[in-house]
């Protein structure tokens, strides 16, 4: 996707998707937003930008921090979101919706995060450069990517069941594409922040199993089959979604927790960088 490509996604249906969601997403996600504010050591009045803030989960825990947070996204509404959750949570952070990769602030940040908000720029290059230039001499950028679709079981396990159900293999994205796995090889993500004046690079890898949304096998079969790339493929490929949610159900009520939860393997990246 271009960058306007994407404008128009996350605002479409799949912004409003998310919005719906978006506790249960922030739930899902939290052990990586956990990390990247673990890592980044953010203190004080750190003034911080968080690019790609969604429904501002990451924001709001930096903000818990004693920082300053600007949120930044792409999407209205995520970002309205965001506002009604840091009003009711009385807490002053400003949300603009804006791309990242031409953001311009008069007022220089002394630290970048982003919690799987970075992989969706068509310049990447670009983008992180931009990025450095709103940050101080010695800022620091922080940030979580996902590892290949390979590594993350929540990926490749709703895509598996459905293969025998899909009209046609779904066409694997171009390596490096902007999307969801465009940051997997590390040394992309090195040429990447270097060509863009960052150094100090370090990367690590988070690997926790994470909790599907869903109080059970059948609502997180359903929720993995609505939301991301699965959604997509089926919604392109007019696929009945029943049998496939069946199967999908069938296979997760095998693994519920003892609490009749489901969680699978992830892999993602923690990514830190000076200016």
């Amino acid at each position: 996707m271009s960058n306007q490509d994407q404008i128009d996604y996350w605002n479409g249906e799949t912004g409003d998707k998310w919005v719906t969601h978006a506790d249960a997403l922030d739930r899902m996600l939290a052990p990586f937003a956990k990390a990247v504010i673990k890592d980044s050591g953010l203190g004080r009045f750190d003034h911080v930008i968080d690019i790609g803030c969604g429904s501002g989960a990451l924001s709001r825990m930096a903000y818990e921090q004693g920082s300053k947070v600007t949120g930044v996204d792409i999407s209205e509404p995520m970002l309205g979101l965001a506002r009604s959750h840091a009003i009711a949570q009385d807490m002053d952070i400003p949300f603009e919706q804006a791309d990242a990769s031409t953001f311009h602030s008069d007022q220089k940040f002394q630290h970048a995060i982003s919690r799987f908000g970075v992989m969706f720029f068509n310049d990447p290059k670009a983008a992180f450069a931009q990025i450095r230039s709103n940050i101080v001499d010695g800022g620091k950028i922080t940030f979580s990517c996902w590892h290949t679709a390979q590594k993350n079981e929540w990926a490749m396990t709703p895509l598996q069941i459905a293969m025998p159900f899909l009209k046609e293999p779904p066409t694997p994205p171009e390596p490096r594409a902007p999307g969801p796995f465009a940051f997997a090889e590390t040394d992309y993500i090195i040429e990447i922040l270097k060509s863009a004046g960052w150094k100090g690079i370090e990367i690590g890898v988070l690997n926790p199993f994470i909790v599907l949304p869903g109080n059970n096998p059948r609502e997180s079969a359903l929720f993995m089959l609505n939301m991301g790339p699965m959604g997509r493929i089926l919604k392109e490929q007019a696929i009945d979604i029943g049998p496939i949610a069946d199967a999908l159900t069938d296979h997760f009520e095998q693994i519920k927790n003892e609490e009749g939860l489901v969680s699978l393997q992830s892999t993602a990246w923690l990514v830190s960088a000076e200016g």
